[in-house]
């Protein structure tokens, strides 16, 4: 049957993965994923959606194809049926239709495109060139103008044809295109040019493939290794192009699973910049004369007819991939030699042309026919009812199919779903992994649980449509005291149906309706099922690294020869599948060096028994939540060499000292984005000062007729860079390190935080010295400005009680009053008082006071009151200074916590304000609480209110604070005399934690007033 000016569409639902045991890590579920492939029934195109349907459990796969008779149409129907019999769903539609791509996207909600579509061939697009700029360009532009609103990840395919003869070798994807020598080479740049153009105007993820010579079953037969084994096999003569005084054409042949290997990867890859091109190819060429020769062998055959013919003029002699970049960012890494690839496509081939197509799968072909023109019919009139009605037919037949095909290929499937019960939990929202959302069937009870129930990964739907594979715990959902909103509980075994996330080593046991829990293995234990210590699950573990040849073992093992061990107290490293052993008895120090040593693959061990493969930078290392004196042990070598080193492939890693190393991105113009562990364009006027500095340095990208450097910063809501000032005098600079460290290791970017200290009463080389001992000099922005005692009007007189409240006026506390002196730079920032640790991202708090409109924000505090807090001679003063009076039950603020706008600050002359509020405090006791009411005063009705947890105050006096109330809280701050600091403290311990340890617990930091510096000392 020949199907001619059609597309043909899938609309696959997955069900399991190919290669998983029950109880797995894996399971049969992966993140959400709705892809829409075009070219489906194309070469490339059908081995991805093949891939993906044996492979990958996303929820939803749409695929495009046109065909167009550009080879035999009977291999495309073919690999059509192919896909149909394995349970994909197969439609039939336009690329350029725009109604239909349109009902597509709102359907299905697509997160990924893979556009695979178009014409292809040197030699058809100089006969066709109409054809090939409008499918190639047209139909490309097209689509781009439809799916970017859309914001999904698009990856598309370009070619080898890009690079010109004037291309060095191996041709380099960084490199500028050449000279397109036919019309396929140009539509393919004008492609590259129009994804760069779309990326940069939309800010949507477009990803480009350079694919070399694809080959492999199911080929394309006007490719030469098709055409080859066809003419070897009928006996016909082999035309072989040649070039340079008769020498055959070489191409970097790329077998197909290679190819579709990159793709996978290009699909979890998220570039930082526009315009990202990698090639896909094997990088080892070979000519067409040792293509010839391999497929002689491969085939039985001695003889061939070879008629040498002069290589097109708009074909390249060599082609030739560098995989560099590939390696580097996809992790891409090619594993079909030449020999095993033709190998494999001889095997499909004879295979394939010993076969014709049966009337059973043409009565397959047509029923997707007839079923592809309904749903086309119904998508016109808009017949919404008629179309899920079919559509959810149809999965009913699909499942069928899926499951002959995974009986016949041995992959393993859950229990068939059938006539499934649904519990309906009123008022909560789970918390788990959702696989789709539909927002066209909210809150239609019987449309969510019928999908659900057709998607054989679905164990739970809430009313407003989000689809759940897997559930945590229902004590961990959340009730939202809403009755209109719950979720629909399926009613089976999830460990029937490996709906669960139990790791590895663990059985998974049911709990009822969407519920289980996991169960380790004898001889394994701790959450992660991890193998637990005994002389044979050492001996088992060492048998398993010498038959991996785990992670260059060899090389690890010489590296580490004679190194020791550097501890790292209050310190621990969590990375993914990290931990290789755990020790569950009472830990040994010494023991643990000694097992962790005889291990090739162990670096590092933490005191609670976690011996460890790999290790986070610094930066990223999480404070220790256990004993105050555990922390993690580190191997003192170059861990950089590893293979597994943590530091993303555009990077580099290079150590910094013992168990310290650094990741730097290559591109100068990108920095490192702790949060996420990728390099990323410059956000901050900090980072594009590096930048700008290491172009100067390197010269790269520097224009010949400027000196300066165009850098493009991305615009936010509010500045990237989180700036924080602190105060204090000259003692107690315990409280200044721990409140630092607190916030940098709740921080999800700790490296946007920038510090600005105010110092009284010592040189900033002192307190320098004092943040070196504690490390926080080499890795955090810490910037210090010396008050000036001059610039007091007077000073305040303390007449409350001190044992009470403490000192209320000291250098520190007067510092608050000219910040805009201080630091001049600043527009922005967020005060804190040293006696706090911040339990909750910064980030927040930033945000908070950004886009705040007052001059200060702060938690407001019921009592005292502006009339509780002043007598009636500052009554007086107040109306004659502002002509108004200010309400008694007016709530006041605490000024140990607050953001201010400097800019406003300054506008608004507040300082001036304060220093006549000095002066008249001078002349008469008006307040007994230090420097605060100066702020009350130069303030009312000038600051705005934050959200009431980033302030717990009075932990430095009041005895009646709730636990509850401590862990809600943001900020803890220990307002009043107790300071944490101090033995008779209260809630101590809550400090004690985030207390950090000086000189790496190999010394104290001692005072040595010679020099005036602090000094670690052993």
């Amino acid at each position: 049957m020949i199907i001619y000016g059609m597309t043909i569409v899938c609309i696959c639902l997955i069900l399991p993965e190919a290669s998983y045991s029950r109880g797995s890590t894996a399971a049969i579920h992966d993140q959400e994923m709705k892809i829409l492939v075009t070219g489906a029934a194309g070469f490339i195109g059908f081995h991805l959606t093949k891939h993906l349907t044996e492979s990958r459990p996303y929820s939803t796969i749409v695929a495009i194809d046109n065909f167009k008779p550009g080879y035999e149409p009977r291999l495309k129907e073919d690999r059509a049926i192919v896909l149909l019999k394995m349970g994909v769903n197969l439609l039939y539609g336009d690329v350029c239709d725009e109604v239909f791509i349109r009902y597509l996207f709102e359907t299905h909600e697509f997160s990924h495109v893979i556009h695979l579509a178009g014409e292809t061939g040197v030699r058809r697009s100089v006969q066709q060139p109409q054809d090939f700029a409008n499918s190639n360009i047209g139909c490309f532009v097209q689509l781009l103008e439809l799916i970017v609103p859309y914001k999904v990840h698009i990856v598309y395919a370009s070619s080898s044809t890009v690079y010109g003869p004037d291309s060095s070798l191996p041709f380099d994807p960084t490199s500028a295109h050449g000279s397109a020598s036919n019309m396929y080479a140009l539509s393919k740049m004008v492609d590259e040019m129009f994804a760069d153009a779309y990326c940069r105007e939309s800010n949507t993820t477009i990803l480009g493939l350079r694919f070399f010579t694809v080959y492999g079953p199911w080929g394309r037969p006007d490719m030469a290794v098709y055409k080859y084994a066809h003419n070897l096999a009928t006996g016909k003569k082999i035309h072989m192009a040649i070039h340079d005084s008769d020498k055959p054409a070489v191409r970097d042949f790329t077998y197909i699973d290679d190819i579709i290997s990159g793709i996978t990867m290009a699909m979890a890859y998220h570039p930082d910049e526009c315009g990202e091109i990698f090639n896909l190819g094997y990088s080892e060429p070979h000519s067409l004369e040792e293509l010839l020769q391999i497929l002689k062998v491969e085939m039985g055959i001695k003889e061939g007819y070879v008629e040498y013919v002069p290589l097109s003029p708009y074909e390249l002699p060599i082609t030739h991939a560098d995989i560099r970049r590939s390696r580097e960012r996809l992790n891409f890494a090619p594993t079909t030699n030449l020999t095993k690839g033709i190998h494999k496509f001889v095997k499909w081939f004879w295979e394939y042309t010993s076969q014709e197509q049966s009337k059973q799968e043409k009565a397959i072909l047509d029923e997707m026919l007839d079923y592809s023109r309904n749903l086309k019919t119904m998508i016109v009139d808009n017949n919404i009812k008629e179309l899920n009605r079919i559509y959810n037919d149809r999965l009913t037949n699909l499942r069928k199919y899926f499951r002959e095909f995974a009986d016949r290929e041995g992959i393993p499937v859950p229990p068939r779903r059938e006539n499934i019960q649904f519990i309906f939990k009123q008022g909560l929202v789970p918390v788990g992994l959702k696989v789709m959302y539909s927002s066209r069937d909210a809150h239609d009870r019987e449309a969510l649980t019928a999908q659900c129930a057709a998607t054989e990964v679905c164990v739970a739907v809430t009313t407003d449509g989000h689809f759940f594979s897997d559930l945590k715990p229902e004590s961990e959902w959340e009730d939202s005291g809403d009755p209109s909103i719950g979720v629909y509980l399926a009613d089976i075994d999830v460990c029937a149906f490996d709906l669960h996330h139990c790791p590895k080593h663990s059985t998974c046991v049911s709990e009822g309706s969407a519920t289980y829990h996991c169960v380790c293995h004898e001889g394994f234990g701790t959450a992660q099922c991890l193998r637990l210590y005994s002389v044979e699950a050492v001996d088992s573990l060492q048998k398993e690294e010498e038959e991996e040849d785990y992670l260059n073992g060899a090389d690890r093992l010489s590296a580490r020869s004679g190194k020791e061990f550097v501890f790292f107290q209050g310190v621990d490293s969590v990375t993914k599948d990290g931990d290789i052993l755990y020790i569950s008895e009472e830990v040994d120090i010494d023991k643990m060096k000694e097992i962790c040593k005889s291990l090739r693959s162990c670096i590092a061990f933490n005191t609670n028994g976690y011996l460890k493969r790999t290790i986070q930078p610094p930066s990223l290392r999480p404070h220790w939540s256990g004993d105050l004196l555990g922390g993690l042990y580190i191997l003192d070598f170059d861990y950089c060499s590893l293979s597994d080193s943590v530091c993303p492939p555009e990077s580099s890693c290079q150590k910094e000292g013992a168990g310290e190393y650094q990741c730097v991105c290559r591109d100068p113009l990108l920095v490192l984005d702790h949060e996420t562990n990728k390099c990323v364009r410059a956000t901050t006027e900090e980072h594009v000062t590096d930048a700008e500095e290491h172009v100067a340095d390197t010269g790269l990208f520097k224009d010949e007729s400027s000196d300066e450097v165009e850098v493009f910063l991305n615009d936010g809501p509010f500045d990237d860079t989180i700036h924080v000032i602190m105060s204090v005098d000259g003692e107690y600079w315990i409280g200044l390190v721990t409140a630092i460290n607190s916030i940098l290791q709740h921080a999800s970017q700790p490296h946007t935080v920038s510090f600005h200290v105010v110092l009284s009463g010592a040189p900033p080389s002192f307190l320098q010295s004092y943040l070196q001992c504690f490390g926080f000099t080499k890795y955090v922005d810490i910037e210090i400005a010396q008050m000036d005692p001059t610039w007091l009007k007077s000073e305040i007189k303390i007449h409350s009680d001190t044992n009470i409240v403490g000192n209320l006026a000291s250098m520190g506390n007067y510092a608050r009053f000219y910040f805009d002196r201080l630091f001049p730079n600043l527009k922005k920032a967020i005060y804190l008082d040293s006696d706090i640790i911040v339990q909750h991202d910064i980030k927040d708090l930033w945000r908070e006071v950004f886009t705040s409109e007052y001059i200060v924000t702060a938690v407001e505090r019921k009592s005292p009151t502006y009339g509780e807090l002043f007598s009636l001679n500052v009554h007086d003063l107040f109306v004659r200074r502002y002509g108004y009076l200010f309400g008694s039950t007016d709530s006041t603020f605490n000024a140990g916590i607050f953001g201010v706008n400097l800019e406003l600050w300054v506008k608004e002359g507040v300082t001036k304000e304060v220093e006549y509020w000095m002066e008249e405090n001078s002349r008469d006791v008006l307040w007994q609480y230090g420097t605060q009411p100066l702020m009350l005063l130069s303030l009312h009705s000038k600051w705005g209110k934050l959200t009431p947890k980033w302030n717990r105050d009075g932990l430095g006096w009041n005895s009646d604070i709730s636990e509850k109330q401590l862990q809600d809280g943001y900020i803890l701050h220990w307002s009043g005399k107790g300071k944490p600091w101090l033995d008779y403290s209260l809630y101590k311990s809550k400090w004690l934690k985030w207390v950090p340890i000086p000189c790496r617990h190999h010394g104290q930091c001692v005072a040595d007033d010679t020099q005036g510096l602090y000094k670690c000392v052993s």
